[in-house]
């Protein structure tokens, strides 16, 4: 997320760092990033589509995650990234949002 949010490749700030002890790369701190994690067994309000449709633009990565960080951060993950951070917290509530349990839901995590 720190490269997304800064405009930067951090890996190769740690690679000049390592080799000549400085780096050039300096952060633009130009953007916020902001995650949103599904968790298996959970009806959402929206299907991983219409997260897409909805928040695409602002979407820089979405991935399954390894089964060892599920419980912490989810088995299905969104990165969001723009120049506020408010509407990055609206998008993570609303992909969030669970499904009314009067509504069936649309879909429970991610794509397979």
């Amino acid at each position: 997320m720190w490269n997304w949010a800064n405009d930067m490749d951090i890996y190769r700030a740690w690679a000049e760092v390592v080799v000549r002890g400085t780096t050039e790369v300096r952060p633009s701190r130009a953007n916020y990033c902001y995650w949103a994690g599904r968790k298996h067994g959970r009806a959402y309000r929206l299907s991983h589509d219409q997260v897409m449709q909805a928040y695409g633009s602002q979407l820089v990565h979405h991935a399954a995650i390894e089964d060892v960080f599920a419980a912490a951060i989810g088995n299905y993950g969104y990165i969001l990234r723009g120049p506020e951070l408010a509407p990055l917290k609206e998008a993570s509530r609303e992909i969030l949002a669970l499904a009314d349990a009067a509504v069936p839901a649309t879909a429970t995590q991610g794509p397979d």
